[in-house]
């Protein structure tokens, strides 16, 4: 009685492993197999070789391609995923996750609500928010990232050029190296820094800190409310103070 249950066990175990519809299937079935015998022996030499890219090779090839889930989502490309309302994704390690969002390039990522990301290691999460070039970020509302290594975080801020930060509400930084935070703040040039609301810092190495300051020129600083200090190494403090020249106070 035993001896039949075993023989009617090993029947089941060799047709579900061989059956075209398993995901053991041999490649000889006409059927493609999720998973064959010949990619598991793969798998498993490159475990016991330690071929790591070998391994990571042989996985990636056993992998479904793309994946779009939702009402009116699409996936193209080489592992890509669409999740969600109208999602899209396309190019190489791509996914589009939430309500009418959208990825291209190469492993961006877009979650959200009508997000964009393309190019090169991009993410644009939030809503409305669009993010571009290389190595760029846009988190929250309405934020753009374009250039490389930029991020645009808050809401309505824009970044552009190459390593530029803008946080907070309504501000932009363009040039390299800058940083504008706060609220309608503007950095252009190299290496500048505007801190507060409605301040401006251009040129190079300027500081524009407290509300409506503006620099421009080389190693300036505008400390207060509404100053402005040009030329080079000038200094403004206080309230409506201006500088311009050579080493002005």
């Amino acid at each position: 009685m035993y001896r039949s249950h075993n023989v009617y066990l090993s029947i089941f175990a060799t047709t579900l492993i061989f059956s075209p519809h398993s995901a053991f299937a041999d490649e000889s079935h006409s059927a493609a197999p999720l998973i064959s015998i010949s990619d598991i022996a793969k798998i498993g030499t490159d475990i016991a070789t330690g071929n790591i890219p070998g391994l990571i090779s042989d996985v990636i090839k056993i992998l479904p391609s793309n994946i779009h889930l939702g009402p009116g989502s699409t996936s193209s490309g080489t592992l890509t995923a669409a999740i969600g309302n109208k999602a899209s994704s396309d190019g190489t390690l791509t996914l589009a996750l939430g309500n009418k969002v959208s990825t291209k390039g190469v492993a961006t990522i877009a979650a959200g609500s009508e997000d964009n990301a393309s190019g090169l290691l991009t993410s644009a999460i939030g809503i409305k928010n669009n993010a571009g070039g290389l190595l760029t970020s846009a988190l929250g509302i309405s934020n753009t990232s374009s250039g490389v290594a930029t991020l645009a975080l808050g809401m309505n801020n824009t970044t552009s050029g190459f390593m530029n930060s803008a946080v907070g509400i309504g501000n932009t930084a363009k040039g390299a190296f800058g940083l504008a935070l706060g609220k309608d703040n503007t950095t252009d040039g190299v290496a500048n820094i505007a801190l507060g609301s409605g301040n401006t810092a251009k040129g190079q190495l300027g500081v524009a800190v407290g509300k409506n300051n503006t620099t421009d020129g080389t190693l300036n600083l505008a400390l207060g409310s509404g100053n402005t200090a040009k030329g080079w190494l000038g200094l403004a403090l206080g309230k409506n103070n201006t500088t311009d020249g050579t080493a002005n106070l």
